[in-house]
């Protein structure tokens, strides 16, 4: 049985759009996860919804991501929620960013690492073959016992050394792929008309997609 464990999102909310996913993120991560405890990540969203029993760390401001600011915003969002997990004394941390649906519960992901001493996993950001930032599990153990938070240093990363590069290389000698069907749809190939033949199997998660996408995603899953 899996415990203690702190499901967070890191947010940036802005426009109706945004405040429709979130919504949507927010309604899938708390009706799948009754045992979890569930923490927003917010750098000062101007349309941040309602976040109901969610609790929300505000950041105060917005930074901005590494491509178009040099500042790594993604990254400060990402260390404040292990942080809270350290500090709240946690034994699982999973960040599931706000931008993106996920399918399933964590629970069973996490007994899965647990029984196989899997101390670190994530999906796999298809099409670019990168380590999904987005969809992360931890053990809280191994941040701490590996110093990750102090060694990911987002106030020193260089606007080329993307995040999912970096938290890659800091995590290699643990980290495992998870096997979950998903998207980062940032070029539009998925679509409502081809998700099925896209995802024949299924899919597990999908992000950076528009609305009409999310709402094919969450019916194909019965959701």
């Amino acid at each position: 049985m899996i415990s203690r464990v702190l499901l967070f999102g890191t947010s940036y909310c802005e426009g109706q759009p945004a405040r429709h996913l979130f919504t949507q993120w927010l309604d899938l991560v708390t009706k799948l996860n009754l045992d979890a405890d569930i923490l927003v990540v917010d750098s000062a969203s101007p349309d941040l919804p309602d976040t109901g029993r969610a609790r929300v760390l505000q950041l105060g401001d917005n930074i901005g991501h590494l491509t178009k600011t040099g500042r790594d915003g993604w990254g400060r969002a990402f260390c404040a929620g292990l942080q809270a997990a350290v500090d709240g004394g946690y034994r699982w941390a999973v960040h599931i960013e706000t931008d993106l649906l996920f399918s399933r519960p964590v629970a069973p992901t996490l007994d899965k690492m647990s029984r196989s001493g899997v101390r670190v996993a994530a999906a796999v950001a298809h099409p670019w073959q990168w380590l999904e930032s987005a969809l992360v599990f931890a053990d809280i153990g191994y941040v701490e016992n590996t110093n990750l938070i102090e060694r990911y240093d987002w106030e020193n990363v260089t606007p080329t050394d993307f995040p999912e590069v970096r938290l890659e290389r800091l995590t290699k000698r643990e980290v495992f792929a998870l096997p979950f069907r998903g998207y980062r749809n940032d070029l539009g190939a998925v679509t409502v008309q081809n998700m099925r033949k896209f995802f024949p199997t299924g899919i597990d998660w999908i992000t950076h997609a528009d609305a009409a996408v999310c709402r094919e995603f969450l019916r194909v899953n019965g959701l």
